[in-house]
């Protein structure tokens, strides 16, 4: 049932509308969401969970300061390293649009955050997995926190980004080789 009710609000919510992400969040399901996301719940249930907060934070700053504000950044960097692959990409989606969505260099503040709860090395390793989507997906979290934050572009080709990202663009999907080049 809880999987169910994750699908629904991650479905309303992805529709596009700042709208109806606002009365989401209003009506208290950011909190909800992260428990769903935190360590317990079963894999299918995280996977939508964090679907939903990815769907959630897109393009809404002030979804994306409740999401963080509510503890959702761990569970999510712990999601990258120990769910199914369906849970990893979106668990590295809604990280990435929680580090941004604006070119106005105020979203230093959200990238700090998400790299200094570990989630570089975790992304980077992702780059190198069999699921296409899983591999697009953390390369384009890996592009929302280096853009504009030098500490973090330093903090990415330590962890070995590099390397991987050039080889993503010979990549069989379009969609990888893409986002690697925009990383």
């Amino acid at each position: 049932l809880r999987e169910l009710a994750a699908t629904a609000v991650g479905a309303l919510a992805g529709a596009g509308s700042a709208e109806v992400q606002a009365a989401i969040s209003k009506a208290g399901a950011i909190p909800a969401l992260v428990k769903l996301v935190q360590v317990g719940a079963e894999v299918a249930t995280q996977r939508q969970a964090a679907a939903a907060l990815r769907n959630l934070a897109a393009g809404h700053r002030k979804n994306q300061a409740t999401i963080t504000q509510a503890g959702a950044v761990a569970p999510l960097v712990r999601l990258l390293k120990g769910g199914d692959s369906g849970a990893q990409a979106q668990a590295a989606a809604a990280l990435g649009n929680l580090a941004g969505g604006e070119a106005s260099g105020s979203d230093y503040g959200k990238q700090m955050l998400i790299a200094r709860a570990g989630a570089i090395p975790p992304l980077v390793r992702l780059l190198r997995g069999d699921d296409p989507e899983v591999r697009q997906l953390a390369a384009g979290a890996l592009r929302m926190l280096a853009t504009d934050n030098a500490d973090n572009q330093v903090a990415i080709a330590q962890a070995g980004a590099i390397r991987m990202l050039v080889r993503l663009l010979r990549d069989d999907s379009l969609d990888v080789r893409a986002e690697s080049a925009a990383a």
